[in-house]
């Protein structure tokens, strides 16, 4: 399987689960690549499919941050000190982070 495949393989699997349980990456290196889960071949893709997820939402994490982080500064340019969470859960709602995963998704091609 060449690299772009996989890569693909891993935006569909963050795409659909936030955290995935071993078993659930010992079936991808299993079904996709048809190597034991814990081969040294297996052992080597599911390091990477795990360390390419974790990179994955942590630059996701720190985009929804930034975006937490401008929005406080333009309140408090406005004279808003205190946000609470509903202030900043409104202000980054579904369209913001639909907007944010899709630049992020084509940001990792």
């Amino acid at each position: 399987m060449n690299a772009r495949i996989w890569d693909e393989e891993i935006k569909c699997l963050f795409l659909r689960a936030r955290f995935l349980p071993a078993t659930c990456i010992d079936e991808f290196v299993k079904k996709i690549f048809g190597y034991p889960p814990y081969s040294k071949e297996g052992t080597e893709i599911r390091t990477k499919t795990k360390n390419t997820l974790s990179d994955f939402w942590h630059r996701l994490n720190q985009t929804v941050l930034g975006h937490v982080k401008n929005y406080k500064e333009i309140q408090e340019r406005q004279g808003v000190t205190l946000l609470t969470n509903e202030n900043i859960n409104n202000y980054i709602n579904e369209k913001v982070m639909m907007d944010i995963l899709h630049r992020f998704i084509g940001g990792t091609n």
